[in-house]
């Protein structure tokens, strides 16, 4: 459940200053009262977390909303508005990766909708009347409901050592401490958003979707929101007059998709040209219909089950379809990229190559167990993109293809980019690759000249339009609106023109590919599966419900075709085709610049997993004889490592004056970086 705040909001720091002085007397004569006793009162030592608190209000501008009904008077209104709080430094999807927004607000439907008469959308007309419920949804209505949001974190503690005598900290400091937020929001008009439930954590076609920008009139790009640090703000800050404004209308549903073709060789080697040969991941969206379909059939018995029935319309070939063209990342009204990158709507890979980041986005990591998390295993991510087909529609259904740029970005502390190492087979043309990709990681990362790891990856795939003025759906006509519209661009005979991306969103895997989850039971002989795993055929209580497409089974798989050859940036040249990694030896390092950096690095990155260093690799193992993402009997035993079964010990370590313990595992499950543990896991077992 979202928690309304709205009535636990602290009060503001300028209020509590306000009330501190009329209070100063009173505080006071408590004091000498206590004097007087024989006990001194215990002290309360505890501090308060300071927080800051964004206040100002919510405007809505779109059709008239749903409404419940009784003898033709409309009684309740459906749905409510949710914003998220989204982090700058680590921003969702596409201009991050983060899984989670920093903070959700819900305004009930009620709190804004009090004049139902005229919010609420009539009923359809008896007997059917198309012209008139059409023009009965054409009709906009604006209202507006004030919102105070609390609990903000603030900057972070600036280190005593920036301050001058007087407490005061440089222009530069407070930059580096200070903490940004952009906020983003939509009003759910079916109320079937839930941030809790994967699978529901999307807009939906009939939404109306916005958020707080730095110009309403005149930008797409959203309002910085700053707050200073928590040293020097120490009673927390107001930021008032923060108008979000929810205008656009979402025009498509979420992409409901399975892997179809999800296997990649941890070997897979960067060709040149770049862009030629790259791996290929397939998604397909779920069918149109249930007739004769298994798949559908599945999906929609599990979905009904969960009361999610209804949350995509799959029959509308409009709302329901993949939609590929460049994505405008940053909202400057343009999804170009240059050649040579360094602009946020390029590919964070691809993207000095020319390749923007296209829709839609996906980005893939390698799934952890509960035992990996407690060891703090890094985060290893890739990131693939659509639309590099020589034959790719602005429209596709149900496939579409993604091409798998093979650098893994291993992540020892994801709170840090410059953490990046990243994960590369050599071959003797990287040497035209290699460099160029680097430009487009963040500055510091490192090569590491090893194989990708192997395991199972997740997949978030973020598709979809909200529309705007300019936006015009063309379907199957030449209207000179629609001049890009050619029959030879769409799969459907429907294009989107001028719409911005939609970030709705689809994660694999789901609750619906858990057998917990879904209530699936086992038999009196059986064994519970783990999170993310549906039972084996037979051991469910009557129907199984849990999907194993939808499982980590349905994840897609890095796997390791050939074991016994030689892996990393310590094997000896004549073991690497080309001999390319030497060219990435530690002397070319940026960090190894500068001792400082280098010292940022030992403690930002690699302190995290030292307790790692001297773990033995996990062996190998069969990956299934029958995984859902196998096409062909090749892809049905392929090796994987294992993960760790067991902490055997714990280590506790520091890092930005927090302590930290963490599991040392019995294994890992793929080398740490050599520029962490240079002396470790140099060569295959």
């Amino acid at each position: 459940m979202i928690i309304d705040r709205l009535a636990k909001t602290p009060r503001s720091p300028r209020t509590t200053r306000a009330l501190a002085r009329r209070l100063g007397g009173l505080v006071a004569a408590g004091a000498l009262t206590s004097l007087s006793a024989c006990t001194a009162p215990p002290i309360d030592t505890n501090q308060p977390t300071v927080t800051g608190v964004i206040e100002g209000s919510v405007q809505y501008i779109g059709r008239r909303v749903d409404c419940d009904y009784v003898d033709g008077v409309p009684t309740r209104v459906h749905g409510r508005i949710l914003m998220t709080l989204n982090d700058v430094d680590n921003p969702l999807p596409p201009a991050g990766t983060a899984t989670q927004p920093a903070d959700f607000f819900a305004i009930g439907g009620e709190d804004i909708f009090n004049d139902l008469p005229a919010d609420c959308l009539p009923l359809p007309a008896v007997p059917a009347n198309p012209a008139a419920d059409a023009a009965a949804r054409a009709v906009n209505i604006q209202r507006a409901v004030h919102f105070r949001w609390g609990l903000i974190k603030m900057g972070s503690v600036i280190p005593a050592a920036q301050l001058d005598a007087d407490g005061n900290a440089t222009q530069a400091v407070k930059d580096e401490h200070a903490k940004h937020y952009t906020i983003q929001g939509f009003y759910d008009q079916e109320g079937d958003f839930n941030p809790l439930f994967s699978v529901a954590q999307s807009t939906t076609a009939g939404d109306i979707a916005g958020g707080a920008l730095q110009d309403p009139l005149a930008s797409t790009a959203f309002r910085d929101i700053r707050f200073e640090s928590v040293t020097l703000e120490p009673l927390g800050t107001l930021i008032d007059t923060v108008n979000v404004t929810l205008a656009a209308p979402v025009v498509t549903d979420p992409p409901i998709f399975r892997v179809e073709n999800g296997a990649i060789s941890a070997e897979s080697a960067i060709g040149f040209p770049p862009l030629l040969g790259l791996p290929q991941i397939d998604l397909t969206l779920y069918e149109r219909t249930a007739a004769g379909n298994d798949a559908r059939t599945r999906f929609d018995a599990t979905s009904t089950a969960l009361n999610r029935g209804g949350f995509a319309d799959f029959a509308n070939p409009l709302q329901y379809a993949w939609y590929v063209a460049p994505v405008d990342v940053d909202g400057s009204g343009d999804a170009d990229c240059p050649l040579g990158g360094g602009d946020a709507d390029c590919h964070p890979l691809m993207g000095s190559f020319g390749i923007e980041w296209n829709s839609p986005v996906v980005l893939m990591q390698r799934f952890k167990t509960a035992i990996e998390t407690e060891a703090n295993i890094p985060t290893v991510a890739l990131i693939p993109n659509a639309g590099m087909e020589a034959s790719n529609p602005a429209t596709q259904y149900p496939d579409v293809a993604l091409r798998v740029f093979p650098f893994a970005a291993v992540l020892p502390n994801p709170l840090h980019s410059e953490c990046q190492a990243a994960y590369f087979v050599s071959s003797p043309s990287n040497a035209a690759v290699i460099g160029p990709a680097m430009g487009q990681l963040p500055p510091g990362s490192i090569l590491e000249c090893n194989e990708l790891p192997t395991g199972y990856f997740s997949v978030n795939g973020l598709g979809g339009y909200v529309g705007t003025p300019a936006t015009r759906v063309c379907i199957n006509n030449t209207d000179p609106g629609c001049a890009s519209y050619s029959p030879a661009n769409t799969e459907t005979g429907i294009m989107i023109l001028n719409g911005q991306f939609g970030a709705q969103v689809w994660q694999l895997p789901n609750e619906l590919g858990d057998a917990a989850q879904v209530g699936d039971e086992v038999t009196a002989t059986g064994t519970h599966v783990g999170p993310r795993q549906c039972l084996a055929p037979g051991d469910a209580v009557g129907t199984p419900l849990c999907l194993p497409e939808q499982s980590v089974r349905g994840a897609v798989v890095v796997h390791d075709p050939n074991t016994s050859n030689a892996f990393g940036r310590r094997d000896p040249a004549a073991a690497v085709p080309g001999g390319a990694c030497t060219q990435y030896d530690f002397s070319v390092n940026p960090w190894t610049d500068n001792p400082a950096v280098e010292t940022d690095f030992n403690d930002l990155c690699c302190r995290p997993i030292l307790h790692l260093c001297n773990v033995p690799l996990c062996p190998y193992v069969a990956g299934g004889t029958t995984p859902t993402w196998a096409d062909t009997p090749a892809e049905q035993n392929v090796n994987i490592r294992s993960t760790p079964t067991r902490i055997v010990s714990h280590a506790t370590v520091t890092i930005e004056g927090v302590r930290h313990t963490y599991g040392v595992p019995d294994c890992i499950p793929f080398p740490m970086p050599a520029q962490c543990c240079p002396n470790a896991q140099t060569s295959a077992p």
